[in-house]
């Protein structure tokens, strides 16, 4: 990833997470052992979360307690909620309610941009 340093002593008003494809994969590898979580970044009001797995691994039954968008970057998932099963490809992106319990599974390798808000 190319680095662009900060010149101005005021605040910063926005945080660079990724600036190419290989930058935003390379935070999460794919793992034959098991799917793999890595933070991306925290900041006011979000947490970007890269998940990579491989085909047929599976993330069982959770919630979180915070808004989420998941946004499938590669690859096929099985996203179960509340009684469906959601196919995604390659660009699907979907909003879960908090507290909503939903599980994903591994249909190919695939790589997942997860975006908790505050």
């Amino acid at each position: 990833m190319r680095r662009v340093e900060h010149m101005s002593e005021e605040p910063r008003t926005h945080t660079l997470i990724a600036d190419d494809w290989e930058a935003l994969i390379g935070i999460a590898p794919i793992s034959a052992e098991r799917f793999q979580i890595q933070r991306a970044f925290q900041g006011t009001g979000a947490k970007v979360i890269r998940l990579s797995f491989a085909a047929g691994q599976v993330m069982r039954e959770h919630s979180t307690n915070a808004p989420l968008i998941v946004q499938l970057l590669d690859g096929r998932i099985d996203f179960r909620i509340a009684g469906e099963t959601i196919e995604m490809t390659r660009g699907t992106i979907l909003h879960v309610e908090p507290g909503e319990l939903h599980e994903l599974e591994a249909r190919a390798d695939s790589h997942v941009l997860l975006t908790l808000c505050a």
